[in-house]
């Protein structure tokens, strides 16, 4: 877990928390400075994502080469990042993050329409249509902060493949070394 975030930090951000920094997983991780992070435990790793979901941050995993030239670690191959990202400082502004298959965002039937959930996307990928809020699937990231946002619990973030959790288990062991 770093330290702080490498993308508020030289923004200076004002308005989300520098010291919630990324995570990172693989052999490149190991060559971490420990002034700029430390090993976690699997309860550490949680927690430090709850408190991104607490800060609204939006959560993503993927490989950002910049984060191993940032941190001097390598191979940049061998460190996959998983970002609290927040909308006006962080890397999701220049980089084109897909969501991942089998996870779909949706509007349930007790939405009052009050547009929260537009105004907090950081993607701009909801729209409010008539009071009911749309979203563009085609656009979304599926990162939840919508769904986290929501006074209403009027949404959520659905999983389609039963087999997903798995599937994306073994699609990150085959990238970086997690154990």
């Amino acid at each position: 877990i770093a330290n702080f975030c490498g993308c508020r930090e030289m923004a200076e951000c004002k308005d989300y928390p520098i010291e919630l920094g990324c995570m990172f997983l693989g052999e490149a991780s190991k060559g971490f400075n420990p002034e700029f992070g430390h090993s976690a435990t699997v309860r550490e790793a949680l927690d430090h994502a709850e408190r991104w979901r607490k800060a609204n941050l939006a959560i993503h995993l993927g490989y950002v080469p910049y984060d191993a030239q940032f941190f001097e670690v390598g191979p940049p191959n061998r460190l996959m990042s998983i970002c609290g990202c927040c909308p006006c400082c962080c890397c999701t502004r220049y980089i084109q993050y897909q969501r991942m298959p089998g996870v779909e965002v949706r509007v349930l039937e007790n939405c009052s329409g009050c547009g929260i959930c537009a105004e907090t996307c950081p993607y701009g990928n909801i729209e409010l249509k008539q009071g009911v809020p749309h979203i563009d699937s085609s656009r979304c990231l599926g990162c939840g902060r919508c769904v986290d946002s929501c006074p209403e619990e009027a949404m959520e973030v659905t999983v389609l493949d039963p087999d997903y959790v798995r599937k994306t288990i073994e699609w990150v062991s085959e990238r970086v070394d997690v154990t």
